[in-house]
């Protein structure tokens, strides 16, 4: 999936966490959230995270694209290292390691639904990918990414004032 495609995933899915187990879905989670769902690409040196963020230019060039960084064991170091920093820092940072967590693996089930699929058993190479794929910045991709957005216009039209109102 493209960029963007990626954000509306990774917001879409840290809203429906958050609200199904009672976390906070407020603008520093959906930040995390929006840099965990772009968070695999840094393996490629043209990916919105390494134009944002220089450094991950270097490991894009380092490692191929939809390589290690779009695999289980990516999300475990990943699930390692956001634990670490999850017991090590102030409660109020808690959520954004989830958030970060969620929108990553928000971009692996992203790319898994594209022909391209992902090598979930790196360093097995075989990419997988679900069974009615379809290509990356296609028309399903902008229709998946249109109904997502559309969806998430009505959750907040409905659920953020009441929870604006509750919150003071």
């Amino acid at each position: 999936m493209m960029g963007y495609s990626h954000i509306v995933v990774g917001v879409t899915s840290w809203t429906v966490v958050g609200h199904l187990f009672s976390i906070p879905v407020d603008l520093p989670t959906l930040s995390m959230a929006v840099i965990g769902s772009l968070l695999p690409d840094i393996d490629h040196p043209k990916s919105m995270i390494s134009r944002h963020f220089r450094p991950f230019k270097l490991v894009g060039r380092l490692i191929p694209h939809r390589g290690p960084t779009h695999s289980l064991l990516f999300m475990l170091v990943l699930t390692i290292g956001l634990a670490m920093a999850y017991q090590r820092y102030d409660p109020y940072y808690q959520n954004w390691w989830l958030a970060i967590w969620v929108g990553s693996l928000s971009h692996l089930v992203a790319d898994w639904m594209t022909r391209g699929g992902v090598p979930l058993f790196w360093p097995k190479k075989t990419r997988i990918s679900m069974r009615f794929a379809f290509l990356t910045g296609s028309w399903q991709e902008r229709l998946i990414v249109a109904c997502l957005m559309a969806g998430l216009c009505l959750f907040y039209l409905d659920v953020v004032p009441q929870h604006l109102l509750n919150s003071f």
